[in-house]
């Protein structure tokens, strides 16, 4: 892992690991209140570098470290949940697999938490290099070059993940969005690192959010005929002006066109397909509608979705039940209605709107 100044979690995080892995590396970037010191207490190796402004770089630094085997990858505001630990052994075991992602829940203010899939454990090779100055990645030759062949497992090693709770998130936002301004300049019309500007720009509450967001959306509009999208964090701005969209252009043969984009591109992102749903609701649209709800009421009870880290456990919870039920119960289509208010009931008994519905929709 990298680090820098976080004494109050770095024990909960290598505490976690101490007794599935074999050694703890860590290149700290700077660290001013010991947590160098607790780390090292802690039993692991750690390299002071100065901080490069460059996330991959830093990180690559630590994979240096590895001498052994597998490389499992951490950050210090994670921790490794203790039912998971069964499940790292036995991916270890596994001699056809390469690399396994793992799923990381981001703990929200109420308690629960979104999930976000990231590739954290790989077999050690010299070629698992990462790039990107921040949100760094491996590029897909790079993955191809190092596998040899072997698999990539979506793994249920599961981290606990409480970083995006702190006060501290929007000196984050403001240190990230140099660096993806900065591979801007390197790469222009890089459509990740410009969906990821968008993003960081509302987060920030910066008006000029909804300029360069309009402008994306034309581009990805004039890409429509991609079976894929060019970037899978096309989910952030499609979401956004979905969410955004003003009533006197709901009926817009653009909005139409972001709608297909939506459901073509992101069918199994939750909250693509949450915000679509929505806007297919505003446009007086109930079947279309009710065809997204149905895809979501499968991921809520599959598990199968993308883990983008910006589905709101409500998705897939509370608000896509209550707009199931009530769209199913305008169209008539009275059991989808029924086990959604009772899904709802089951969640919130006093929910006076399910109760009464539910009562009108059984009564003889």
């Amino acid at each position: 892992m990298i680090v820098r100044n976080d004494a109050g979690r770095i024990e909960r995080c290598l505490k976690s690991v101490a007794d599935i892995v074999d050694a703890m590396v860590i290149v700290d970037t700077g660290s001013t209140d010991g947590t160098q010191d607790i780390a090292a207490g802690l039993g692991a190796k750690v390299v002071e570098r100065e901080w490069p402004n460059d996330f991959a770089l830093a990180l690559n630094w630590s994979y240096d470290l590895v001498e052994h085997e597998w490389t499992f990858r951490l950050d210090s505001d994670e921790w490794v949940l203790p039912s998971s630990k069964p499940v790292f052994r036995e991916v270890l075991k596994r001699q056809d697999v390469f690399a396994a992602s793992i799923i990381r829940e981001d703990y929200v203010a109420d308690g629960r938490f979104a999930e976000t899939l990231a590739l954290r454990l790989w077999r050690t090779d010299p070629a698992m290099r990462m790039v990107g100055l921040v949100h760094e990645q491996f590029t897909r030759s790079t993955l191809e070059k190092a596998s040899g062949g072997r698999n990539f497992l979506d793994s249920q090693i599961r981290l606990g993940h409480d970083g995006y709770t702190e006060e501290a998130m929007p000196a984050k936002h403001r240190r990230n969005l140099e660096l993806v301004e900065r591979e801007l300049s390197i790469r222009p019309g890089n459509k990740y690192y410009q969906s990821e500007r968008v993003r960081i720009l509302y987060l920030l509450d910066d008006p000029q959010a909804e300029i360069e967001n309009a402008v994306l959306i034309d581009e990805l509009i004039a890409m429509k005929g991609l079976d894929e999208p060019p970037t899978g964090m096309v989910t952030g701005p499609l979401t956004l002006v979905l969410d955004r969209m003003p009533d006197t252009k709901l009926g817009d043969q653009r909005t139409t066109e972001i709608l297909r984009l939506a459901r073509g591109w992101c069918s199994n992102d939750p909250a693509v397909t949450y915000a679509a749903a929505k806007t297919f609701i505003r446009r007086n649209d109930l079947r279309s509608a009710l065809d997204a709800l149905l895809d979501l009421e499968y991921m809520s009870t599959s598990g199968q979705y993308a883990r983008s880290g910006f589905n709101h456990p409500s998705m897939l919870q509370e608000a896509l039940w209550q707009n199931l039920a009530l769209v199913a119960h305008q169209l008539g289509k009275k059991e989808i209605a029924a086990r959604n208010y009772e899904r709802l009931l089951r969640f919130d008994p006093h929910n006076a709107v399910a109760r009464q519905n539910l009562a009108l929709l059984l009564a003889p």
